[in-house]
């Protein structure tokens, strides 16, 4: 009852603390690490094109970067449904400015999942019609052969697209290329990029210099006084409601998770497995 009426919270600890020189600071997540590395990075870091001159002016560049960190965060997520992301963009519709919705696999009859068929399709009726080609040259396919992923990410990633090219960069920028396709200047040293998103990487790589960064796995490698002052302090504290949205199915988990039977809990953490974020073992 104090769940369903709203009265449990959890505070959130941070996962990292960083420090440079006397100054400390803590940093809630991922995600938040790469916004500070960016912006300790961003003044020594600047993008040319391979004529010398600059490629974007310098107070724009953060602008680029947020929009990279975003690109790079989608890219993760179309991972997990094993979408290269190379070759996603490659199929973007430019005349009609749209990226494919579904990723389908079609599995040959006696589950060949080593000949399975992978396509990307646009559209409801493009998928209808790529079942429609291979019952022609299968057969007719039960529920078990015919699979597919809704890319929800697409229209966020062409939003995406349309802010690159609106700051000078061409999608073809996110394609990694054999030769480098823009320079950046560190200290006066140039180093070449093979993809816009080398970019993002180098600007972190240089906020990362001179900082110590410590990763906490649990609220043990805290002193008290650390814990109170980022996880229990009311001033600062940040609080995360519990919900419980479906009873059932929350009561099933975790009877799954802590229960007596290892076959079930073995095949939760395999089904989810690609969900996890950060695994500390």
């Amino acid at each position: 009852q104090l769940i369903e009426r709203g009265y449990v919270y959890i505070a959130q600890p941070p996962l990292y603390k960083i420090k440079r020189k006397k100054q400390e600071r803590y940093i809630d997540n991922d995600r938040h690490l790469s916004r500070v590395l960016i912006e300790m990075g961003l003044e020594d870091v600047r993008l040319l094109n391979r004529d010398g001159t600059p490629a974007i002016e310098p107070d724009k560049m953060a602008d680029v970067l947020k929009i990279l960190e975003e690109i790079e965060y989608v890219t993760e997520l179309l991972a997990r449904k094993n979408v290269d992301f190379d070759d996603y963009i490659k199929r973007y519709d430019a005349e009609n400015n749209r990226l494919p919705l579904y990723r389908v696999r079609v599995i040959p009859p006696g589950g060949d999942i080593e000949n399975q068929e992978i396509h990307l399709a646009f559209s409801d009726e493009e998928m209808r019609l790529i079942r429609e080609g291979a019952e022609q040259r299968m057969g007719p396919l039960d529920p078990s052969q015919f699979k597919w992923d809704e890319l929800h990410q697409a229209p966020g990633l062409v939003k995406q697209f349309t802010q690159l090219k609106a700051r000078g960069f061409g999608i073809e920028t996110l394609l990694r290329s054999e030769e480098p396709i823009l320079d950046a200047t560190v200290d006066g040293k140039k180093i070449p990029l093979h993809a816009l998103g080398d970019l993002l990487n180098l600007v972190r790589e240089v906020g990362r210099r001179g900082l110590s960064i410590q990763r906490y796995k649990g609220l043990g490698e805290m002193n008290p006084e650390q814990l109170w002052e980022t996880t229990l302090e009311p001033s600062k504290r940040k609080l995360l409601q519990v919900q419980l949205d479906d009873a059932v199915r929350a009561d099933e988990i975790f009877t799954i998770l802590m229960g007596d039977e290892v076959e079930p809990r073995r095949a939760f953490i395999e089904e989810n497995a690609l969900n996890v974020r950060n695994l500390d073992v």
